[in-house]
């Protein structure tokens, strides 16, 4: 049974470019990959289905891409997940270490969503949870200071570490004051 908590903060997306940047590139290797491939089979001169094969993963994977830029220009966050999928499906079937290329870009597949969900932070009694990959927990009597001023949230920890996001919606004074109130009350506890 999912745990309920007094609060869940979303936070602004972070900037997305790194990770857009690396996922752009795994997949323009990946076709780089396969076209050289598609060139061993015809020098090797194997079937001709087994250069069609390459060619056309070739093709899907720089499709995939293509729709991804144009899902990041309407503003829509893009998922590379389906190119990261077929390339891993490429480089399984190249016999001289692909597994291990197979396996990068499976792994890709598995970590893409979880790293690009907007960050949420839930706050209960017992503890703050922040929902990044991987999720952390804290104890309030790891936390100094945890308050919300003008929609910009501040942990800030004994440990000396600082958190400080732009919270996404608009936070009203009133839920605002309420919510400090509140987390004073936890770290008066603690």
């Amino acid at each position: 049974m999912a745990k309920v908590y007094d609060y869940v903060l979303v936070l602004q997306r972070q900037h997305l470019r790194i990770i857009d940047a690396v996922s752009k590139l795994m997949l323009v290797l990946a076709v780089i990959a396969f076209f050289f491939e598609a060139l061993r089979a015809v020098e090797l001169q194997l079937a001709w289905f087994k250069v069609l094969f390459w060619v056309i993963f070739s093709v899907f994977i720089i499709a995939w891409g293509v729709f991804c830029f144009l899902q990041q220009k309407k503003g829509v966050v893009p998922y590379y997940r389906l190119g990261f999928l077929l390339a891993s499906w490429g480089f399984f079937t190249i016999p001289e270490g692909g597994i291990w290329l197979s396996l990068i870009y499976l792994l890709a597949v598995i970590i893409e969503k979880p790293v690009k969900m907007n960050t949420e932070i839930a706050v209960d009694n017992d503890e703050i949870v922040i929902n990044t990959f991987p999720k952390k927990t804290y104890q309030w009597s790891e936390v100094n200071n945890f308050l919300i001023k003008d929609g910009l949230l501040t942990i800030d920890f004994k440990n000396n570490h600082l958190i400080q996001r732009m919270i996404e919606a608009e936070v009203s004074k009133e839920t605002e004051t309420e919510f400090n109130a509140y987390c004073a009350a936890q770290l008066a506890t603690v």
